[in-house]
């Protein structure tokens, strides 16, 4: 006999089609009343956005008219008083810039807080759409539906015997029995999957690219500034000869530069802000077919309820298909192409791809630069005189005098904000800066002068010629500190200096403390004692060259009397790119990476400049190591300008060949790696060294000088005018060659 099966209740029973187009109206209305208050959230913040927008190029316009009204009064005013005029238009200069970046930034960057990425208004907005959509779905029954014995619910237990074991395998578990409610709740984005939308990227990557901008202005306006105020310096110097200067030509220079930033600020402003301001524009739309999705996926959750899902054994095949899929995605990786890629196609690509990579490798000659045929410094600088000038004076500046273009130095200006809380609180503070000739030491130490100087007693010092012996640091202690009184001991010179004013003192030159011959590290102690004894009284900031630090930290442990230290190379060649391109961009003018272009790709060209830009940077951090005064050496070197486009372009640096250095006779390369080890050194210092007559010394010092490997430049004070110091451009290959050598350790 069949067994009689009770009808299910109403309350189990499966919702009806009536019930589900009621549930979708509602769920539309929803929808619709979420997206205008969707509509107006994202009309108040493109309307804050324009208004900011806006607001920033009046102040723009305003301080250009207020310049150019006060040029125009100095130009009729110039013939009475020039100096005059002069100390009057770098005092309007100074409060423009003083207003703009002190009262015009800080409220721009304000109002661009209200659509930054951290405020999440994208997110939110995406959220209180799948609330809604999420709010009316409690509306569907909470109860697990009841089981059938049609084909339809055969194949749907088939389906879940078979979700099960691969969940199983998986170690997923089993999964929660749903109802109808549970069912339409899952099928909504959670809050990690709304954080991977695309419109939150888009935006983050918009909001992201607009403050980069923004601070590229920023930092344009202070360098353009400044460089009017030293134009103007020499209307208040002294004239060099009879001639006097040109009054016009200066006037109408450092106008050009405040004028034209300020005017061309405007314009970047306006185009850099655009694309959010579309993004903005066009959200409604895109968001509204977000709701759509949503309700479609809540509907499509509940579909196959009413019949809609094509038949049970569609869906098995279909989710066989996708779990394969899976599969070979995790196993092969992604390769981008329209369906499944079997192992004998993907064996096929990989060996195309090595072949061709081999063929490339074995095809394509570098281009190989010796040694003697690279240009000087000088050479470098004559070449550059076909560029704009103020293009010239951004990659020329020597050291920095501030932050302004300080990349990668976050950590650094930490540990330097640390280090003043420290020497406030009273404790112990003592600060090496340590790095190869060009790395940015001094730069560091001028960014921690125009940070704290005005903070407290600040006094600079340079050790300029090597220090021998005990009586010549005391002696230069009591010249750099005014002490007149005699001192019979080290103690005495230190209670002589604790009675001086609490303050901070930045002394360059730390590899001077030391010479490689018996007693040659007297000096050193004795330098190093008076620190210690003085390092909570006086914040001391000293600089050494890295090889000198090196060798006295092995020699006499000097890194135990300093509480804090920042090497100054750069780290990698994204840092090095990012110093680079800041002055790049500051600059204003367009820039092309040269080279053979890269096949494939979705956007070619893009994918080619991508590309060719990270050759070049990949290169440029090879031939320089790190130390940014030889990557602006080889940066210069490698560009070329069009004054007709009024662009610039940068050629293939290739690879530059080197090895000819291990092929130098073994006293020039010991020589080499005495005067990295010194920082520098004199001939008179070197016969020393080497137990050699002066002239042996010269002549060993001079040809290392003529190949531009060494620099050599008057040491003035000591009785060997003549010093040399290694070229900070061949600081790397130099380095590396001496210590694959076991010549420098």
């Amino acid at each position: 006999m069949p067994l009689n099966r009770p009808e299910p209740s109403a309350s189990l029973s499966r919702p009806q089609a009536p019930a589900l187009d009621t549930f979708a109206v509602t769920l539309d209305e929803a929808a619709a009343k979420t997206l205008e208050q969707c509509r107006a959230d994202s009309t108040v913040l493109l309307d804050t956005m324009t208004l900011a927008v806006d607001t920033l190029k009046e102040s723009l316009q305003k301080s250009r008219s207020q310049l150019a009204g006060s040029f125009a009064l100095a130009r009729e005013k110039a013939a009475e008083n020039v100096s005059e005029t002069a100390e009057r238009l770098q005092t309007e200069l100074d409060a423009q810039r003083f207003w703009l970046l002190k009262k015009v930034q800080p409220q721009f960057d304000q109002q661009m807080k209200s659509w930054a990425p951290d405020k999440k208004p994208v997110l939110g907005l995406l959220e209180k759409m799948a609330e809604s959509a999420r709010a009316a779905a409690t509306a569907l029954p909470d109860q697990q539906d009841p089981p059938e014995t049609s084909l339809e619910s055969a194949g749907q237990i088939l389906l879940g015997r078979l979700n099960r074991h691969l969940r199983d395998l998986s170690g997923l578990g089993e999964p929660p029995e749903s109802s109808p409610r549970s069912r339409a709740c899952q099928a909504l984005p959670s809050t990690e999957s709304l954080q991977r939308n695309p419109l939150v990227t888009e935006h983050v990557e918009l909001a992201a690219d607009l403050e980069a901008k923004a601070s590229d202005i920023w930092s344009s306006l202070r360098f353009h500034f400044q460089v009017a105020n030293e134009e103007l310096d020499l209307l208040r110097a002294e004239p060099a000869g009879d001639t006097p200067p040109d009054i016009d030509a200066i006037l109408h220079e450092a106008e050009q530069l405040a004028l034209g930033v300020l005017e061309a600020a405007a314009d970047q402003l306006s185009a850099q802000a655009q694309p959010l301001k579309d993004f903005w524009g066009g959200l409604c739309d895109r968001l509204q077919q977000h709701g759509t999705g949503f309700c479609q996926s809540l509907c499509d959750a509940l579909a196959d309820q009413r019949g809609d899902k094509p038949g049970p054994w569609l869906e098995i095949r279909k989710t066989i298909r996708q779990q394969g899929d899976e599969l070979r995605r995790r196993i092969l990786g992604n390769q981008g192409g329209e369906g499944p890629m079997s192992l004998r196609s993907l064996s096929k690509t990989m060996l195309g791809s090595l072949q061709g990579a081999i063929q490339t490798e074995a095809g394509q000659q570098e281009k190989l630069l010796r040694l003697t045929d690279l240009p000087s410094a000088v050479e470098i600088l004559k070449r550059t005189e076909t560029f704009p000038h103020l293009y010239r004076r951004m990659f020329t500046l020597g050291p920095l005098k501030n932050r302004e273009f300080m990349v990668a130095r976050d950590e650094n200006l930490k540990t330097l904000d640390n280090l003043y809380k420290r020497w406030e609180d009273g404790k112990a503070c003592c600060l090496a800066v340590i790095g190869p000739e060009g790395s940015g030491k001094t730069s560091l130490a001028n960014c921690f002068a125009s940070e704290y100087g005005a903070r407290g007693n600040l006094l600079r010092f340079e050790i300029k010629q090597r220090l021998r012996s005990e009586q010549e640091v005391v002696d230069l202690f009591r010249q750099w500190f005014a002490i007149e009184a005699p001192t019979d001991s080290l103690d005495a010179l230190v209670q002589q200096l604790l009675a001086r004013p609490r303050g901070m003192l930045m002394v360059e030159g730390g590899h001077n403390l030391a010479l490689r011959v018996v007693g040659g590290g007297r000096a050193a102690e004795v330098f190093f004692y008076l620190v210690l004894a003085t390092r909570r009284h006086f914040l001391w900031l000293i600089t050494f060259r890295k090889i000198p630090w090196t060798r006295m930290d092995y020699q006499f442990g000097i890194s135990r009397f300093f509480t804090h230290q920042i090497p100054t190379l750069l780290a990698d060649q994204q840092e090095i790119r990012q110093a680079l391109m800041l002055r790049q961009r500051i600059s204003g003018y367009p820039l092309a990476f040269l080279g053979e272009p890269a096949a494939g790709g979705d956007n070619p060209a893009a994918e080619d400049e991508k590309n060719r830009q990270e050759l070049f940077f990949r290169e440029l951090f090879a031939a320089s190591g790190g130390n940014l005064e030889a990557a602006l050496y080889y940066w210069l070197l490698c560009l070329d300008y069009d004054p007709g486009q009024k662009r610039f372009a940068a050629c293939h640096l290739g690879k530059i060949e080197f090895s000819f250095l291990r092929s130098l006779e073994r006293d020039q390369l010991f020589a080499l790696a005495e005067v990295l080890g010194h920082g520098g050194l004199t001939a008179g210092e070197h016969s020393e060294i080497f137990h050699c007559d002066l002239l042996h010394s010269r002549l060993r010092l001079d040809f290392l000088s003529s190949l531009g490997l060494l620099l050599a430049a008057a040491n003035g004070g000591d009785q060997e005018p003549i010093a040399y110091r290694l070229n900070p451009v061949y600081y790397a290959p130099v380095t590396s060659t001496l210590e694959s050598m076991h010549i420098l350790y």
